[in-house]
């Protein structure tokens, strides 16, 4: 949205303007150092909150529904589907619906399946836009007190909370530029592939 001055009429060429710029399909983040990005790895900025259909039985029960959980998402493209911390799902208040099964390098490991609402904004000169579905995804357990661990700083600002896995359901239908020479990370979505499908259940 273009703000506009009281003082002025906005002119046609200006309207024109307003009006012929795309809805930003890009996120590129900015690491204050190529080890920064080497230390973590790429992150992106993201809101989980509880799935539509929970917010509407909450409503109805008079109840209040629990604000969004921002944070980061780690770009793992060894990651078949992608997957939220354990921390943020309690924090929604969110219950297991399942138990999944996945191998790490610890082997063999049981993680809870949760229902949630993932939300990505893109931010650019064409204003804003984003993509938002809602997901069946593992819950990934100490998350959150690695990435505290390493302090890493992107784009200027604190890194913030990790709080899930950004998956390669989500990435297939993005090309990824990962320039580890700069420290700078580009992830171009592709707004007309893009449509996210629940995880089948295992």
């Amino acid at each position: 949205m273009v703000k506009r001055n009281r003082g002025r009429r906005e002119t046609k060429a200006e309207k024109r303007a307003r009006k012929g710029r795309k809805p930003p399909t890009s996120i590129t983040e900015h690491y204050a150092s190529p080890r920064d990005l080497q230390l973590v790895g790429p992150l992106v900025w993201v809101a989980w909150s509880v799935p539509e259909s929970l917010a509407a039985r909450l409503r109805a029960a008079g109840r209040a529904v629990p604000a969004p959980v921002s944070g980061r998402l780690l770009v793992d493209t060894g990651a078949s589907a992608t997957a939220i911390s354990v921390e943020a799902a309690q924090e929604l208040g969110l219950q297991p619906v399942d138990i999944g099964h996945t191998y790490g390098a610890h082997g063999l490991q049981q993680n809870p399946i949760y229902e949630a609402h993932l939300s990505v904004s893109i931010t650019g000169p064409g204003g804003q836009s984003g993509v938002e579905a809602d997901l069946r995804v593992s819950g990934i357990r100490d998350m959150e007190a690695m990435f505290q661990k390493l302090g890493v700083k992107t784009g200027g600002r604190d890194g913030g909370r990790l709080v899930g896995l950004l998956g390669r359901d989500f990435l297939r239908h993005t090309v990824l530029t990962y320039n580890g020479t700069y420290g700078v990370v580009t992830i171009k979505i592709d707004p007309g592939s893009f449509a996210p499908r629940p995880t089948p259940r295992a």
